[in-house]
């Protein structure tokens, strides 16, 4: 009955998580069309750069989640609530710790500002400070939030962020609208994520009081410097990836121009929400991966992660394709052709989005086993990495080179540092047959990719030709994909994971038909 149970909350986190996700985007989508609209150029680009650098540093991209996450999850699993009571009351100080050092890191920032843009921008300040007070916002009465988490019920976090989400764009557009006013625009930002936790933190305290004490127990001193050991861990994790993704958009404005900067940030908009849909695919499984850890054995374990790799290479490279195949064209029609990319550089961005997605399944299993700790320091060398090629690349190949160096970062190091790691320390299986799969999947997803370009180029450009695209879009990756892989066992088993909910509603409406047919011969 309990992995049922796991099966059954890991898919309810999932499709909650990516639909919330997708009604966030397409509400997000909308605000950002009407904020290219009404602004220059060079403030949108300023807008995209701080956005990318200051909220890598939110709460929800930091990741110390995660570690405080991993320590709840045998307290859990056996009902210890005593034990519950205390870490949440560490949480709690933790995170107002995060919102203090955050706030002073980035007053002391402020100072450097206009070497970082590279010119002088009207209201800088007030920009910056609007932009800070809302990641500052991110952890103020967070913790409770976690408990939904830990008790595999992600999901009612995700309804209510995608509820407070819509809220804010909503009256974001209308500031836009009625008032023009940038700042009004930002400050909405930072109000909302303060109702937002708010009302998460309320919800959470009614539904688990017990948790929620006047006087909560104190952790034993040594269980605080572990947690707080793997806290120190998982951020210099966060804060390697922090300087990977504001690295492409600073070598950006340092070496091209804010104009350059604008143009990738609708790119980074519909690449990067399509990679937080998919990510949150991949992340439902993140609190039953924990609860397995502490009560299945590693090669249980094993299996569910050579499944959990296959379903993020098959959603990966489908996503994968058909962006490769429309994206210039949807960038077109939404915010005008002059902010168009090459095609070249399309690829590349593409392919980072493939090779991230496809290490998500790894760096949940890594993350909810409690492995972070091991490879902590492989971030900030792919950083170094990632910031030094990109700078040459760019100087011989101009913005594809950028992104290249993203791509140079991943392959020589994460790509196969992580499942080393997961594999010795947990698994204790050979990888090599891992890295085979891998290169085999690569090969299928590139494949899948040119295939969909191929039969979506002779399209005509704008709305028609993207309608037209979109059922090669739903059926050439698909099908490739289908026949590379349907004998494949990882296959087989997400078939039969999947096909239950697939007949679910034609058993209901078989039910519906029979009971009306029950009804209406008793009528009779």
């Amino acid at each position: 009955m309990a992995e049922v149970n796991r099966t059954e909350y890991s898919a309810r986190n999932a499709a909650v998580g990516m639909a919330a996700k997708v009604l966030c985007i397409l509400f997000g989508y909308a605000t950002r069309i009407v904020f290219v609209r009404m602004f220059a150029s060079d403030l949108v680009g300023v807008n995209g750069l701080l956005h990318n650098a200051l909220f890598a540093f939110a709460l929800p991209m930091l990741g110390i989640d995660t570690a405080l996450v991993y320590a709840m999850y045998a307290p859990v699993s056996r009902g210890d609530v005593p034990r519950q009571q205390a870490l949440l009351r560490l949480y709690r100080r933790v995170y107002l710790v995060f919102a203090a050092g955050i706030a002073a890191a980035g007053a002391a920032l402020y100072p450097f500002l206009p070497m970082l843009i590279g010119r002088s921008v009207e209201g800088l300040g007030g920009i910056y400070a609007l932009f800070l007070a809302a990641v500052v916002c991110s952890y103020l009465w967070a913790a409770p939030g976690l408990v939904f988490l830990v008790y595999q019920r992600n999901y009612v976090n995700e309804i209510l962020i995608a509820v407070g989400l819509l809220a804010q764009n909503v009256l974001q557009i209308a500031v836009l609208l009625l008032t023009r006013n940038y700042y009004l625009f930002l400050a909405m930002n930072g109000a909302c994520t303060l109702a937002r936790n708010l009302w998460i933190s309320r919800k959470c305290r009614r539904e688990y009081p017990m948790l929620f004490p006047a006087e909560a127990p104190r952790l034993p001193k040594a269980d605080r410097q572990g947690i707080l050991r793997d806290i120190r861990a998982m951020l210099v994790h966060k804060i390697g990836m922090v300087i990977i993704n504001s690295t492409d958009n600073l070598i950006l404005t340092a070496m091209f121009s804010l104009t350059a900067v604008a143009r990738y940030a609708n790119y980074y908009l519909i690449l990067g929400s399509a990679e937080e849909v998919l990510h949150r695919g991949i992340a439902g499984i993140t609190a039953s991966v924990g609860n397995v850890g502490v009560t299945e054995d590693s090669a249980f374990v094993g299996r569910i992660f050579r499944v959990s790799v296959f379903a993020a290479f098959w959603v990966y490279a489908t996503a994968v394709s058909v962006l490769f195949a429309v994206l210039r064209g949807f960038i077109a029609l939404s915010f005008g052709a002059d902010y168009v990319l090459p095609q070249s550089l399309t690829a590349v961005i593409c392919l980072n989005l493939y090779l991230n997605g496809i290490r998500n399944a790894t760096l949940v299993f890594r993350d909810a086993l409690g492995l972070f700790r091991y490879d902590r320091w492989k971030t900030v060398v792919e950083a170094l990495v990632n910031l030094g090629v990109s700078i040459l690349l760019a100087r011989w190949l101009g913005m594809v080179g950028v992104f290249l160096g993203t791509t140079v970062s991943i392959v020589l190091i994460s790509i196969w540092v992580e499942p080393l790691i997961l594999y010795k320390k947990y698994l204790k299986t050979p990888v090599l047959p891992y890295f085979t799969r891998f290169l085999a999947y690569l090969v299928s997803a590139v494949a899948a990719a040119a295939l969909t370009w191929f039969l979506c180029r002779s399209m005509p450009e704008g709305a028609l030709g993207l309608l037209l695209s979109l059922p090669i879009c739903l059926t050439a990756p698909t099908a490739l994909l289908l026949l590379l892989w349907h004998r494949s066992e990882e296959f087989r088993v997400l078939w039969g994971i999947a096909l239950p909910y697939l007949k679910r509603p034609v058993t209901r409406l078989r039910g519906g038909a029979a009971k009306d047919g029950e009804e209406a011969g008793r009528d009779g």
